[in-house]
């Protein structure tokens, strides 16, 4: 039982990017968002920018919105010589 509580008291972190960090937010200011890893909480304090981010959804559910948008991967152009 304790297992699955402990499982859910976790922040979910959405990036453009495709990525999903598994976090615990410790703050957000106007342009970035500071985190430790849900595994690594005596760990080091991450950062990553505010615009790189769709959303937060926080341990109790709730969910920050900051882009609706998910970035394409890059293509490489061919050069014709």
């Amino acid at each position: 039982m304790f297992a699955s509580i402990a499982a859910q008291a976790q922040d979910y972190i959405y990036m453009k990017d495709g990525t999903e960090w598994r976090a615990k937010v410790q703050e957000i200011t106007s342009d970035e968002i500071k985190f430790k890893k849900f595994d690594q909480q005596d760990g080091p304090l991450r950062t990553v920018k505010k615009d790189d981010v769709i959303s937060i959804r926080y341990q109790d559910g709730t969910e920050e919105i900051f882009s609706k948008t998910i970035e394409q991967p890059k293509q490489e152009q061919a050069s014709f010589l």
